[in-house]
């Protein structure tokens, strides 16, 4: 929560796009729990097939980064994005089956969605990485209530766990929408790909 209204005084965040990605993430959210709930899943062969994704989009990111780099030199570059040009309609119409599966294989997976959000704003929205981040975070913070209410239902908390985790997340949310001022956005995609890569190849060998 801290994250995003710091985002959104920043002027980051759409809350149009925010809402609706969310509310069809969360459908997809709910969904995996019902299938959860009614037939357990390979975690294993879960596991191979998410880490294969974000891999590739940790790799993708890096391919944008690179050109990016290349191409821009002005890290001002960020302030040339408006949502006031950004056509509602067709992303909208794009973006529902994509959240809605991200919410799945996120609630499912429980790796959280900004590993998936980031990426599918960023390649498939064309949105710049600054944005996109606050997006995410926006769209995690309506998640994260749905999420926590179903694993405390389903028993699957460790609640001092969930509590040190949080108070950590909370300090790093903050720090990073402060940080993400400061830096490129060439900078900003590798960090995230970097972040993608690490996280995909701990999922493949964990």
């Amino acid at each position: 929560g801290f994250a995003f209204i710091t985002y959104y005084r920043q002027g980051k965040v759409d809350l149009k796009v925010s809402i609706v990605f969310a509310g069809f993430a969360l459908l997809g959210s709910i969904s995996a729990t019902i299938i959860f709930i009614a037939f357990p899943i390979d975690n294993i062969a879960l596991k191979i097939v998410i880490a294969s994704v974000i891999l590739i989009s940790g790799l993708n990111m890096i391919r944008k980064a690179i050109k990016h780099f290349k191409s821009d030199r002005n890290n001002n570059i960020i302030q040339e994005f408006s949502f006031e040009n950004f056509d509602y309609k067709t992303n909208l119409e794009k973006g529902i089956p994509l959240f809605f599966l991200a919410g799945f294989v996120a609630h499912l997976s429980g790796i959280g969605g900004g590993m998936i959000f980031v990426p599918i704003l960023t390649i498939a929205f064309g949105i710049p990485i600054h944005f996109a981040t606050a997006i995410s975070t926006t769209m995690i913070f309506f998640l994260g209530i749905y999420n926590a209410s179903t694993r405390i239902f389903l028993g699957t908390i460790h609640y001092d766990i969930g509590i040190l985790i949080g108070i950590g997340a909370i300090a790093g949310a903050l720090v990073g929408a402060k940080f993400s001022k400061k830096i490129s956005k060439s900078a900003l995609q590798f960090f995230v790909a970097i972040v993608l890569i690490s996280l995909s190849i701990r999922m493949f060998f964990v």
